[in-house]
């Protein structure tokens, strides 16, 4: 439903034929071997998971989180949702999510990041702007692309992040998040559920009171902001 239709025939053709032609098919997880398996059967037993993790790099974690967060004026607890705004990652969902909120006298601070053009929809951005604007959300800050330093900064300090997407191949926020020990409220999709195993930050992907309700319920309960005990038994682990 995000691409064209043009679009769709060239991936589907592309696709078939790396298929045909590989001797071994990676996949990032077994959300995409089973998608492999249902619409190229042909590929047969030459497909295997192989998930990946991430890991911070040293200049990260010495890096100064309050310098970031002065430089963006953030002087107040926030989630964080780091995608590009496109159409799949389902930003709408969190901004209604927040207006409901907001209704509720909950004036909670959400920071977003990445590219705000969407090839395939270039009115997409656009739309959440006005939806914004409309909405009175002037708690919703949009940083547009940021510098890979300042996003593991923006990572650290934050109370929550958000990972609202439709569809993902495995979502490397999350587990860049999960790197740094922070918590995660996830929509309910198969590829999420294998990244995440607590079954207490799931909401259904068009569920915008779910989603409101998880928010409000879990922000009383998690640190304002970085956790440094947390950090750290995560790069342990």
């Amino acid at each position: 439903g995000f691409f064209s239709e043009p679009e769709l025939a060239y991936r589907d053709k592309m696709f078939g034929f790396l298929t045909g032609i590989s001797d071994a098919i990676v996949c990032s997880s077994q959300a995409v071997e089973s998608d492999l398996q249902r619409f190229y059967p042909i590929a047969g037993e030459r497909g295997f998971v192989l998930r990946f993790t991430a890991e911070p790099p040293e200049s990260a974690l010495r890096g100064s989180i309050r310098e970031t967060l002065q430089r963006f004026e953030l002087d107040q607890p926030y989630a964080y949702l780091p995608y590009q705004f496109w159409a799949h990652k389902n930003h709408q969902q969190v901004f209604e999510a927040w207006s409901l909120l907001k209704s509720r006298g909950k004036n909670f601070l959400l920071v977003c990041s990445g590219a705000t053009n969407d090839a395939r929809d270039p009115q997409h951005f656009e739309r959440l702007q006005a939806m914004l604007k409309s909405h009175d959300l002037t708690n919703v800050r949009v940083l547009g692309m940021i510098d890979r330093h300042d996003q593991w900064q923006l990572y650290r300090g934050a109370k929550m992040v958000l990972q609202p997407s439709l569809f993902e191949g495995w979502s490397t926020s999350v587990e860049e998040a999960k790197s740094l020990g922070k918590p995660v409220l996830l929509s309910d999709i198969a590829v999420h559920r294998e990244q995440i195993l607590s079954p207490d930050g799931f909401f259904q992907p068009h569920d915008i009171t779910g989603l409101a309700n998880l928010i409000e319920g879990q922000w009383s309960t998690l640190p304002a902001g970085h956790d440094p005990i947390a950090e750290s038994l995560a790069l342990k682990a």
